[in-house]
């Protein structure tokens, strides 16, 4: 039997949320329930159950938001130090140019476009869409 990636469903205070899923979707996590409650041993389990960590599971593997991540904290501890750096009458331009550098790198991975896709839509921009 193939391994399901959710492990057992940790009983965890809930944040209420609606939404609406295609019927399609419905029957596969109504299955994919089924699965798991067998797999673990746990019996049934409430299809519902299973959004909240199916949705970590992916944000967690998720390299965007993995890299969104890593680039947000250091964007902070160069805030962080630059700040110091003023607080301390010293004028420290490199942190701050790279605090500035960081800045940019956020905001490109936060609209999801890599350095990749920016050259090729210039690429598209000059070229058409069959440029290379």
């Amino acid at each position: 039997m193939t391994k399901l990636k959710l492990g057992t469903i940790p009983d965890d205070k809930p944040v209420k949320l609606t939404i609406q899923l295609a019927a399609s979707v419905h029957r596969d996590l109504v299955v994919y329930a089924q699965g798991l409650g067998r797999e673990t041993g746990g019996g049934p389990l409430e299809p519902a159950k299973l959004i909240g960590p199916m949705l970590a599971r992916f944000m967690a593997t998720d390299r965007a938001f993995g890299k969104l991540d890593a680039i947000h904290k250091r964007y902070l501890a160069l805030a962080e130090h630059a700040r110091a750096a003023v607080e301390r009458g010293e004028v420290d331009t490199a942190a701050l140019e790279l605090l500035e550098e960081n800045a940019e790198q956020t905001a490109k991975v936060r609209a999801g476009v890599s350095a990749r896709e920016q050259a090729r839509a210039e690429r598209n921009r000059r070229g058409g869409k069959n440029a290379a």
